[in-house]
């Protein structure tokens, strides 16, 4: 029996600088701008992650959740030989 399973999560750091306004004039000036959740949501869906979480290590957003994630993606991964082809994880 095969299974396919990612393991890929999406994470968007520094979450906290969404709101400084000093940011957001500085991005503008270069015609630029943050990428919006909703479109960091998308990327991940289509490109087969697992989920997607926004950080902030400044602000200790989230970084509990992410460091679980992985450590239960972890516990999976040595649980079964895996071979991992381009974005895909393969259990064996």
């Amino acid at each position: 029996m095969r299974f396919l399973i990612s393991f890929f999560r999406l994470i968007g750091t520094k979450s906290d600088l969404r709101n400084d306004q000093t940011i957001i004039d500085k991005l503008n000036s270069k015609n630029k701008k943050m990428v919006e959740e909703s479109e960091a949501i998308k990327f991940a869906k289509n490109e087969k992650c697992v989920g997607y979480f926004e950080i902030s290590a400044l602000e200790s957003i989230n970084l509990e959740e992410v460091i679980n994630a992985a450590i239960t993606a972890s516990c999976y991964q040595n649980s079964s030989e895996i071979v991992q082809t381009s974005k895909k994880c393969n259990i064996q």
